[in-house]
């Protein structure tokens, strides 16, 4: 598999496509198990919760932020980095935005931040609120971290 067919299939799939493994922290494709993503839960607790200050992140009723990773692996190789901020009280995690002036994000952050965010289905409402403050911009490259 290529990285851009990788990408496709990550792009085309459906949130119920993915397994969620809450203890784990992953997300496996079900119809490739050899494509998944891992990441690690923020949690307001640890001590090296990276807090995030960009104004857009803290418009929210909880205006405490912080950046999450997670990693796309095929098979066992990492494939790709994609950094989310995690905010309102982990009630969604939101694609870093082209700029903190720019909520512009790419059509594969917006796919991957709905495939992430529906490990918490009860809290789907809050991301499908949030997710239209952003435009997707399918010509957009991610942001540079």
């Amino acid at each position: 598999m290529t990285l851009q067919q990788l990408i496709t299939t990550v792009i085309d799939s459906r949130s119920d496509d993915w397994i969620y493994d809450d203890e784990r922290q992953t997300w496996v494709y079900a119809l490739d198990l050899d494509v998944r993503f891992e990441g690690k839960p923020v949690s307001l607790k640890a001590p090296k919760a990276e807090e995030f200050h960009e104004p857009w992140a803290k418009r929210y009723p909880s205006s405490h932020a912080f950046r999450a990773n997670f990693k796309l692996w095929y098979r066992n190789s990492m494939v790709r980095d994609y950094f989310f901020i995690d905010v309102d009280g982990h009630r969604a995690l939101l694609p870093l935005p082209r700029s903190q002036d720019q909520l512009i994000i790419t059509l594969e952050q917006e796919r991957v931040a709905r495939i992430l965010n529906r490990a918490h289905r009860d809290q789907s409402a809050y991301f499908n609120r949030y997710i239209e403050r952003f435009e997707v911009d399918e010509a957009a490259e991610l942001r540079p971290v």
